[in-house]
């Protein structure tokens, strides 16, 4: 309910009252939120979140202005994958090379692009959301040449509930902020998209590519 600009919860249910007393033997606190509780909890899992600024950031995330494509894949067409991690900082905290970036297959990027309406151009990387996942995902035609490869020898797998060898696309751990259920059709939120931009060359660059 809004008032003033400031939103409140709407008030409960005669029957999520009787619910709540049949269920714990006694009312419910004047704290007790069932709506916004039911509404994170279809959200996603954000037990797990270490404060109240990280949970903001992330029930934020679920609301992030985006185009939801209607290019759908399968559950065997994707995997998460361990970040690329190398040396260590000041604080002894590794450096992740791979902080936020995923992979998307060329033919993939087609699709998506082709959906978007965005004509010939194709979009080397996209700014994605999907199930508790936000950064990056840009354009790997290994993974073009890895299902190739595949049909070209006749390997296949029948396991839809792991990765195959038609894969489209590639997430880290990094980019795992929180949880969610799996949808009967699986397909990803585009926020931006790459695209041309004009540069101009100056005098220190010039001097720069001529050493």
């Amino acid at each position: 309910m809004r008032d003033a600009g400031a939103y409140f919860m709407e008030k409960y249910s005669h029957h999520q009252y009787v619910e709540f007393d049949i269920m714990y033997k006694m009312a419910p606190p004047p704290t007790w939120q069932p709506k916004i509780d039911k509404v994170r909890d279809d959200l996603g899992d954000f037990t797990k979140m270490e404060n109240i600024y990280k949970l903001m950031a992330r029930l934020g995330q679920c609301f992030t202005q985006s185009m939801e494509s209607s290019v759908h894949f399968e559950r065997d067409e994707y995997f998460v994958m361990p970040d690329v991690i190398g040396g260590c900082n000041r604080e002894g905290d590794h450096y992740v090379f791979s902080d936020g970036v995923g992979m998307v297959s060329k033919a993939f990027a087609k699709q998506i692009a082709e959906d978007m309406m965005l004509g010939k151009c194709v979009p080397s990387c996209f700014q994605f959301r999907f199930r508790g996942m936000k950064g990056v995902l840009a354009v790997n035609p290994i993974l073009d040449e890895y299902a190739s490869w595949a049909r070209a020898n006749d390997i296949y797998s029948d396991d839809k509930m792991f990765a195959g060898f038609e894969l489209q696309l590639v997430f880290r751990d990094s980019q795992v902020k929180f949880k969610t259920r799996r949808g009967s059709k699986e397909a990803v939120e585009i926020v931006k998209y790459s695209t041309p931009s004009p540069v101009a060359l100056n005098k220190p660059f010039i001097c720069i590519l001529d050493q």
